[in-house]
């Protein structure tokens, strides 16, 4: 189960063009931790991770579903901007 997690994961970092620093900010989590889940195959096997994992993939699929017809994005929607000092 908390491989399909890791697979949505990166396919949302992805998709959305997110780097592990990004991903780990949201998460609260270092972004070699990340990485790691990724690229490497590990997977985390805290709660609280998983369940920060779950609240994130659920911001995502909330953030689609309502995409407006401005066409924001889910960088927009969740607030990766360059005010917080991410390059989009």
């Amino acid at each position: 189960m908390p491989q399909d997690r890791i697979a949505k994961l990166k396919q949302v970092k992805i998709k959305e063009g997110l780097s592990y620093e990004q991903v780990g900010f949201e998460l609260g989590v270092h972004s070699m931790s990340v990485y790691r889940w990724l690229q490497k195959g590990a997977v985390p096997r805290s709660r609280p991770i998983l369940r920060a994992i779950d609240q994130f993939l659920g911001k995502y699929d909330l953030a689609r579903s309502r995409k407006s017809p401005k066409g924001e994005t889910f960088r927009e929607l969740v607030g990766a901007s360059p005010e917080k000092g991410w390059k989009q």
